[in-house]
Order: structure tokens, then sequence, then C-alpha cells
């Protein structure tokens, strides 16, 4: 059985940071657990590391039932840590561990952390943070201001997005993001104002996110949606991307909702952003998020209740890249420090 045993919650932006620290480990010493049914679990489906599905920790019976697997996992096999990403679903298989005597470390993505991190926190070795703003929600002083790994391999069998090969009717190109399960709000305005973008010159590129694509256009299968002006291609839209890095380095200009680890990737390749934190999100975390970057130049934000395209347009002409371009060694020192302490 593997050494490090990541346990993600179910969104994008819980998996992808475990990813990017198990990319710097053999596949044999890695092992995954995630919802089934999840954009998580979506995600790991991609990549060949061994992985099982956890239930959803909805219920007191749920709860238990995770908990007694992982603990008859963690029983009969080697298990050198076990690695938590944060999320109510984390908490059975991270205490299972606890009983089982075995290293605990946690991520914590957000500037408010989750209420599964701060509960685990007496149960862990060490807590590695994104935000120096975090460091107040944590009562152990066990904790490390790290930033938020990327991931930087990708599945070898996805159908990659080849933007280079395109044309486009603009010089500059604007990406919307609305994180790994779309956002409604944002893609409604942008389909609405893509026109008038165009009229602007940016060419349009949103990920809309599976649910949303699929009833938008059901008769698309999937497949990228592409809008045309003279033979020219004007906005693409996506229900989905596994090669985000493909993208961004092709797109000028990023508008996005401020989850964490979109944020970490936009911070390392550099891009010109105005932020939209999700309204609902809990605690407010993503307006926080968002709060503690756009001292730097190439940020801005802007409520979703305030959105109208003339202001976006203002506040994406004010931005620019920085110099130089931000490094992001989170993976490697979590790692490190990691190994240190078992």
């Amino acid at each position: 059985m593997s050494s490090y045993f990541f346990v993600v919650g179910a969104s994008g932006g819980h998996v992808y940071p475990a990813l990017a620290i198990a990319e710097l480990l053999s596949k044999k010493e890695v092992f995954f657990i995630a919802r089934k049914d999840s954009p998580a679990s979506t995600i790991l489906n991609g990549f060949s590391y061994p992985w099982i599905t956890c239930i959803a920790t909805n219920t007191f019976f749920s709860f238990i039932k995770n908990f007694i697997m992982a603990f008859f996992i963690f029983k009969k096999q080697r298990i050198r840590c076990v690695i938590g990403t944060g999320a109510i679903d984390t908490v059975p298989i991270v205490l299972a561990a606890f009983i089982c005597r075995i290293p605990i470390f946690l991520l914590e993505q957000n500037t408010i952390p989750g209420r599964s991190n701060r509960f685990l926190q007496f149960f862990a070795r060490n807590i590695y943070l994104t935000f120096a703003e975090s460091q107040r929600y944590f009562l152990t002083k066990n904790f490390q201001l790290t930033g938020n790994p990327i991931c930087m391999t990708y599945p070898q069998n996805i159908k990659n997005i080849d933007l280079k090969g395109l044309v486009f009717a603009k010089e500059k190109t604007l990406l919307v993001i609305g994180g790994s399960q779309g956002a409604h709000a944002l893609n409604d305005f942008f389909i609405a104002q893509q026109p008038r973008l165009l009229d602007a010159g940016f060419n349009l590129l949103v990920l809309c996110g599976n649910s949303y694509f699929n009833k938008k256009w059901p008769k698309n299968s999937g497949e990228p949606r592409y809008i045309k002006q003279n033979n020219s291609i004007s906005a693409i839209y996506f229900p989905y991307v596994d090669r985000i890095d493909l993208v961004y380095q092709q797109v000028d200009y990023v508008v996005s909702r401020a989850g964490a680890t979109t944020l970490s990737e936009l911070q390392f390749y550099n891009k010109c952003s105005v932020l939209i934190p999700y309204p609902y999100s809990r605690d407010n975390h993503q307006t926080k998020n968002a709060l503690a970057v756009i001292q730097a130049d190439n940020f801005d934000i802007l409520s979703q209740d305030k959105l109208d395209l003339e202001v976006l347009l203002e506040k994406l002409s004010y931005l620019k890249p920085l110099t130089p371009t931000p490094k992001n060694q989170a993976s490697q020192l979590i790692l490190k420090t990691i190994n240190a302490n078992l």
C-alpha cells in the first residue's frame, strides 16, 4: 500500500493541491480517497494514481461508514502519513488515522479556514497555509505559511485545447472562470455581453462548468461551442478544461471567482485578473481571499451585484503583469517538512 495517503474534499480546489504534492512522489507511494461522483473524483479518473471513493459525509450514518472504512484500511496497510485538504468528507478519515496513530498533515487553502480543518487542527502534526491571514483562526501553533501548491502535471489521455492553432477575431482574449463547477451568474452575464466585448476588442473564452454547458447546449455533447465572425473565432464556451495551463498561456486577461486554488494559478501564470467572489461562499471566504491579493498590480475586485461591463473594462485597463513573475515552491516545501516530521 502507498506511503502517502491523500484525503481530499469534493471540489477541484481540494484535489489539485494534493495532486501537486503527489507529482513529486512515485505513483506507488501515493493513494487518494475522494467523494463518489464529485468533481474531485472526476479529476482523479484522469490520473493513474490508485484511489477509492467515500460516500458524502452528510449524516451520522455516512460519517460512521467512512470512519470504519478508513479504519480498516489503516489497520491492514502501512501508511506513513495522511494528508487532508479540507472539507467535511475528510473528517472521519483523518480521525480514523489519528486513532491508528498515523501522522496527519493538513492543507488550508483559504484565508478563513473551513470548519473541518479548524476542528482537525488538534489532531495534526502540521498545517500548511496559503494566506498569512489564516493564522489567527488556529489555536494550535503548528502551522507554516507555504502558499498553495500548483499542479504541473496533467493526464496524458485527455483531449488538449490547441488555442495556438486557432484564428481569433481580435488581438486580446478574455478568459472567464467560474471554478471547477462553473458559475451561472458569470456565464449568463458574459454570454449576453459577448457582442459588446467583441466591439471592445476582446475575444471571449468561458469555462461554463459541465452542468451549465450541457443544459444550455445539449446537442454539443460536451464539445466546446465556437462563435465565429467572418471565419475568425470571437468566443469559445467550454464545459471544462483539463489543461488549464494551456489556456492561461494564450489569454491576456481573466475574470474569475476567488477560490484559493484559482488565485494561486492566476498568481503563478501572472494573469491580469478581475476577481468576482462568489457572494454565498461560507464565511464570505472568497471575498477575503480576493482582498488578500488585490494589493498586487495585476488584481482587482468587483462584487457580483455591481457587475457592469463598462466598470469591468475600466478595471481591466488599469491592470499590468508583475515583474518578475512570482514563483511557487509550495509543493517542495510542504513535502520537505512532512518528511522531516515523520
